[in-house]
């Protein structure tokens, strides 16, 4: 019996790195062997032009810190939502048609979701018929351009809606865990006010227990390629997308670039994650 306890915790962990980490290092050996001239059909040998040439590229750069701004925004904008709708209205945690639509929107591919905004905020979509017949604009080309647009409105906001309900279902539980429920009547019989409560007290507590979902949330709006194919911009693209286009394309000679990008998305989230678990305290 004693054997049996020590074995199985080495046990199932094997299966979790032959099942999960062994993937995810196989495609980055890869990506980066591709990137780097090792293997690949028009292979010369081992070099580093590739990642010259890609990072010289306005492109990659370009589209990199694009990916970058686009994700952040996406992180401040369902934290904002989420945190607002659980500070003002604390029992609609509770509300089950509430949780039944965030349910129902988890489970919403995010091709469905890119669709319903385009539909919604599009040059011919539900708004600006609505402003057409409110006599706002005479025809929809006056409508505002909000996909595909410079600004990336739509974009930002179908990806907003696509990881929200994780985020509000997520601190909605770590709400009741962390007993905030408590901690707030503890403030206020010491004479806090109940928005003092949650701003001083709900708040950074919820910001504290969640860091790891809001590192999540970063990464999944970060590594999106549905939406931004559907409503991003052609210049620059998310890494995403612009990695697909050059693996997938006919020009073979373009493939090592989509390496390496790749290479560089796996790495830096790599390093988010190692950053991320290092300043973790022991006791959290």
């Amino acid at each position: 019996m004693q054997i049996a306890n020590r074995v199985w915790p080495w046990a199932w962990r094997g299966v979790l790195l032959v099942f999960i980490a062994g993937p995810v290092a196989w495609a980055m050996a890869y990506a980066l062997a591709y990137s780097l001239g090792g293997v690949g059909r028009l292979s010369a040998g081992w070099t580093t032009d590739h990642w010259q040439t890609a990072l010289s590229e306005p492109r990659v750069v370009g589209g990199g810190l694009y990916s970058l701004l686009i994700a952040g925004c996406v992180t401040m904008l369902v934290m904002l939502v989420t945190f607002a709708l659980l500070l003002a209205f604390p029992g609609v945690r509770h509300d089950k048609g509430l949780l039944l639509v965030m349910v129902v929107l988890l489970g919403t591919p995010a091709l469905v979701q890119a669709q319903m905004v385009a539909h919604l905020i599009g040059p011919g979509g539900w708004v600006s018929r609505l402003a057409y017949h409110a006599g706002l604009v005479d025809s929809a080309a006056q409508f505002p351009r909000l996909v595909n647009d410079r600004f990336s409105v739509g974009l930002t906001l179908s990806i907003s809606l696509a990881l929200l309900p994780l985020a509000f279902l997520y601190f909605s539980q770590l709400w009741d865990a962390a007993r905030i429920d408590g901690c707030c009547r503890v403030a206020q019989s010491l004479g806090a006010t109940p928005s003092q409560t949650r701003c001083r007290v709900a708040l950074p507590l919820l910001i504290a227990r969640g860091k790891s979902m809001l590192l999540l949330l970063f990464i999944m709006a970060l590594g999106s390629y549905e939406i931004p194919l559907l409503l991003g911009r052609l210049s620059p693209q998310m890494v995403s997308v612009a990695t697909q286009q050059l693996t997938t394309g006919f020009d073979l000679a373009l493939k090592p670039q989509g390496y390496v990008l790749a290479s560089l998305y796996l790495i830096c989230t790599s390093l988010m994650l190692a950053v991320f678990i290092r300043s973790r305290r022991p006791h959290d």
